[in-house]
């Protein structure tokens, strides 16, 4: 077997990870690619830091781009994350110079990665990411390559391990948000930025992978995939969600309508007994809606080095044993420049948490507004069943009949500037999956 000559940047979890996997199953991997294994370099920021195998077995070098100019290498596996700098001039350099790469890295492919897969198409170098969404979930060969014949129209997703822990956590401990977070943050589920996390940019970076390679376009701006995080979710939603068969899930969305794409991640209520209202603790899901086959649900493992090590070993096999291809299926300049739809042409159901004044004539002043509005209210709850009074105030949870969000927005608005009200009010899109 001719030799594959592979550098790492980056030996945190999943670097070491996939390290330990290539030395207890060496003979297998090299069997499945054909090709003898060689890493010829490794690199990372701390030399001296304690790591689950011997870095003595290979040849260190302290800086990655002074790695692929000395190694001669056939393959690079950046593991660094970072959303720039060293990461994309690593990735870039490789690129120009007809080294082929492995990344897991979401937020530098969903900034750059229109200008990285352009470079690697002109030269005719590979560049492979299913690490980089959902874990061990094969989700991108399977979005490339096996469902190529299907029109697909919609893909709905619990991308984040953390923020699914945290909210399961909610649920089933019945403890409110910063309990759950506290728990996630010593179990070591939350980024060293926790708004990565929290605020759903995670999930909107591998968002914006998925869409992509679903809809033969280019990768979206950040700007253009609308975000809403968890931090807001109190116990009072999570028991009011459970008393319906519901569940609170943060959802990452695309669909494709009328030439345009609506893509959003939010916390959203669905039925608590479907495939993704069962997704519990760090796995992810995510449910593929085609026009010919309806639905295909995949779930496992979102995050973690040994579920992560294994999307990269899926790569490696593909670089040795498929004749290369464009990145995304089709060549890059085909590739569509797909307009927004507007998120506000929602049509849905919404619950709506208020905080007001317990006093008489509230109610009335709140109603008139929703029909004002055109919003029609299906349920009201006054006195949640776990809720202890406060001073004068009282939560008013209300779910409305089917509408379009510009109305619930229009009427948030209002709702908000009432004397009566004193926080600001929290709506959750009640989703039908």
């Amino acid at each position: 077997m001719n030799d594959l000559k592979i550098i790492i940047a980056g030996l945190g979890n999943v670097g070491s990870s996939l390290i330990n996997t290539i030395e207890i199953d060496k003979v297998n991997i090299e069997k499945r690619i054909d090709r003898k294994i060689n890493i010829c370099g490794i690199c990372a920021k701390n030399k001296n830091k304690k790591r689950s195998f011997s870095i003595s077995d290979y040849k260190w070098f302290d800086d990655p781009i002074n790695m692929i100019k000395n190694s001669k290498a056939d393959l690079f596996i950046e593991l660094m994350g970072y959303e720039k700098d060293i990461s994309y001039e690593s990735i870039k350099f490789c690129l120009e110079n007809k080294i082929n790469v492995i990344t897991a890295n979401k937020a530098l492919l969903a900034n750059y990665g229109n200008e990285l897969i352009s470079i690697a198409e002109k030269n005719k170098s590979n560049l492979l990411f299913e690490a980089s969404v959902a874990g061990a979930i094969p989700i991108i060969n399977v979005l490339k390559t096996l469902l190529v014949s299907n029109n697909i129209i919609k893909i709905l997703g619990i991308l984040n391990g953390t923020t699914n822990y945290i909210l399961s956590k909610m649920q089933n401990d019945k403890i409110p948000f910063s309990e759950a977070l506290s728990d996630a943050k010593n179990k070591g589920y939350v980024e060293a930025n926790p708004d990565l996390d929290l605020k759903g940019i995670d999930s909107a970076h591998k968002l914006s992978i998925l869409s992509s390679l679903t809809f033969k376009s280019r990768f979206s701006k950040l700007s253009n995939i609308y975000r809403e995080g968890i931090s807001d979710i109190n116990i009072i939603d999570i028991d009011f969600a459970d008393k319906f068969d519901l569940v609170i899930k943060l959802i990452s969305t695309v669909e494709h309508n009328k030439n345009k794409l609506i893509q959003y991640v939010k916390p959203m209520m669905i039925d608590k007994n479907s495939q993704l209202g069962k997704v519990n603790g760090v796995l992810n899901g995510i449910q593929i809606t085609s026009e010919k086959i309806g639905n295909i649900f995949l779930e496992g493992q979102g995050a973690g080095g040994y579920a992560t090590a294994s999307s990269i070993i899926s790569d490696i096999y593909e670089i040795c044993n498929k004749k290369y291809s464009p990145i995304l299926g089709i060549d890059f300049d085909k590739l569509k420049l797909i307009e927004n739809a507007n998120i506000e042409d929602q049509f849905s159901s919404f619950y709506i948490r208020l905080n007001v004044l317990d006093k008489k004539g509230v109610l009335a002043e709140i109603t008139s507004l929703f029909k004002d509005n055109n919003v029609s209210i299906e349920t009201m709850i006054q006195n949640p069943d776990n809720f202890s009074r406060e001073n004068d105030s009282i939560p008013l949870l209300i779910v409305t009949h089917e509408t379009y969000l510009k109305n619930i927005n229009n009427l948030i608005n209002k709702i908000a500037n009432l004397d009566n009200v004193l926080d600001k009010p929290f709506v959750i899109q009640i989703y039908k999956v």
